[in-house]
């Protein structure tokens, strides 16, 4: 229940050479914890990280221990091999401390930089990676950078500290090399500081621990209430001559971030569009056949790891033929549309519809067991069945009803042929009916 933060040691470009000492004893491994206590104690924690994400996003497909091995089902290397030209050799981690990759945690990146990497293309971290978790290269943002820095120096010019710690990612000294010291110098100007640059740094709010990389940690001490807005107010000047992010020799640096973040971006745009017009039927704006197969195999994939089965809801349109041809086909067309709108509405947020072909549709349903799908298709077969269509320049049917197929398990193959199967009684049977 107290603050906790630190880092851990190593030389620059190896993790090897770092040792523990006190008096005549020495080690290269062992850890030092100091205790800090007083009744008028006081602390102030500022982190930020600065990298942005560049290039496109992969899949955790799996993990052993503080190993991840598969990216996207292929060898993790094979992301820095490609887009960096960056081999397994024992040069790895000093290649590519720059580039770590980046995860997204609910509200925040977190950094991971790879250590080593083994034969099979397998790369090492410090801290923990799961298993379906979105990454991305990531790259420092110098712009970033320098937001967050001023933000974290005001803050510790305002509480005035009497001294102040700092523990500075390896990474970033490798990213930004001698100018770098535009990451301490402005709290020295604040307080006396202390610190090393970190192969991993540790960070706790007294509720929250988690291992980090990447980051910039600055820990500001003060015993009783600050005696004036600022510790070396002789030195307040000194901040804002000191601050590199706006020397010379860092500006082709981040107009070359600039260029790849808009690049990513622009790719982004241009991907998501062609996704769109490649996985969306442009009737009904539901994913296609095509889109759900793909998506079908990934979620059984995932959920066979997890030994969770996944759900089928196959349906149709009954008599949708006689419709086309009492009606027209544009009527056709409108009923299609109303019922991928609410079957839509209807639907969790992690499942997956999608127009299969003609009148057909498909539901996958992952977390869920066969009566789950039941009852959902159930819900759905009302609702369509009480569903009234209207048009001003159509002709419509007073009332439409679909026949429903459910399956669940672990085969996409399967899966597909037993909905299909159910979907056949449920017509056979008399239509507008659930058969699992």
């Amino acid at each position: 229940d107290v603050p906790l933060f630190g880092g851990g040691a190593g030389n620059h470009g190896s993790l090897e050479v770092a040792c523990v000492l006190a008096g005549d004893w020495l080690s290269q491994q062992g850890a030092v914890a100091v205790i800090f206590s007083g009744s008028t104690l006081e602390i102030s924690i500022q982190s930020y990280l600065g990298w942005a994400p560049i290039g496109p996003k992969f899949r955790v497909t799996k993990t052993h221990q503080n190993w991840l091995v598969k990216l996207d089902d292929r060898p993790a290397n094979s992301v820095y091999e490609h887009y960096l030209g960056i081999a397994k050799s024992s040069q790895f981690f000093s290649d590519a401390m720059d580039f770590p990759l980046l995860i997204w945690r609910g509200y925040r990146y977190v950094a991971r930089v790879p250590v080593a990497v083994n034969s099979d293309g397998a790369l090492q971290f410090l801290g923990d990676i799961k298993e379906d978790e979105i990454v991305r290269l990531g790259y420092g943002d110098v712009d970033q950078m320098s937001a967050y820095a001023r933000t974290a120096i005001e803050s510790i010019k305002n509480f005035a500290p009497d001294a102040i710690y700092l523990f500075i990612c390896a990474s970033r000294r490798g990213l930004l090399e001698q100018e770098v010291s535009g990451e301490v110098v402005p709290f020295e100007s604040i307080a006396p500081s202390v610190g090393f640059f970190t192969y991993s740094e540790f960070l706790s709010d007294g509720h929250n621990y988690e291992v980090q990389n990447g980051i910039h940690i600055a820990v500001a001490f003060r015993e009783g209430a600050p005696l004036t807005p600022s510790i070396n107010n002789n030195n307040s000047n000194k901040t804002e001559k000191t601050d590199f992010f706006s020397k010379r020799m860092l500006r082709s640096r981040q107009q070359l971030t600039h260029l790849l973040l808009q690049l990513t971006s622009d790719l982004e745009s241009a991907n998501q569009s062609l996704r769109e017009l490649s996985d969306k039927d442009p009737l009904t704006g539901l994913f296609n056949r095509r889109a759900f197969a793909e998506q079908l195999n990934k979620e059984t994939n995932r959920q066979l790891r997890h030994k969770q089965s996944v759900t089928i809801i196959l349906f149709d349109v009954d008599n949708f033929k006689k419709v086309n041809d009492t009606y027209g086909h544009p009527a056709g067309d409108h009923i299609l549309r109303e019922i991928s709108t609410l079957a839509a509405t209807v639907v969790r947020e992690s499942d997956t519809l999608a127009r299969y072909g003609g009148e057909e549709f498909i539901l996958l349903m992952p977390d869920s067991t066969a009566e789950t799908g039941a009852v959902l298709a159930e819900r759905l077969r009302k609702q369509i069945e009480s569903l009234s269509f209207s048009h001003s320049e159509l002709k419509l049917p007073q009332n439409i009803t679909c026949s429903f197929g459910v399956a669940s398990g672990f085969n996409p193959d399967s899966l597909i042929r037993l909905a299909d199967e159910a979907l056949y009684e449920s017509k056979r049977s008399g239509r507008n009916q659930v058969t699992v």
